[in-house]
């Protein structure tokens, strides 16, 4: 299974506009965590909010990989069905005519004077 990251990642390299990862509000004030006081409320709510505002990207992502692995889908089986028909196309053309059916010299609106004549034309031996 992909992170958020590596999908933001994937759309972004085949030319998705991928939102920038949002950034906390204030920076993290290491002297709170140091002497194990309590960290001011802007403090608390700047986490908050950054939490929220992970979570809206990280939904914004996930709709923008599922659209785009969609129309990949979409696509490979569009030109898989192309391809099929292509070669379905090539085999129907690259049939050879079936033995029995006569040529147009032997053809019968063709009297056997006319027959001969084309066949000694053509260097074909006469019947």
């Amino acid at each position: 299974m992909l992170t958020t990251s590596q999908k933001a990642n994937i759309l972004a390299k085949t030319g998705v506009e991928v939102p920038a990862f949002p950034a906390r509000r204030l920076p993290v004030q290491e002297r709170h965590l140091i002497k194990g006081g309590r960290a001011p409320r802007d403090e608390l709510d700047a986490d908050a909010e950054q939490e929220r505002a992970v979570e809206k990207w990280s939904q914004h992502i996930e709709t923008l990989y599922v659209a785009h692995t969609a129309a990949r889908a979409a696509r490979s089986l569009r030109e898989a069905e192309e391809a099929r028909q292509l070669a379905m196309l090539q085999r129907a053309n690259a049939r050879p005519e079936p033995p029995d059916r006569p040529s147009a010299i032997d053809a019968p609106e063709h009297g056997p004077i006319q027959q001969e004549e084309t066949r000694a034309r053509q260097g074909r031996p006469s019947l």
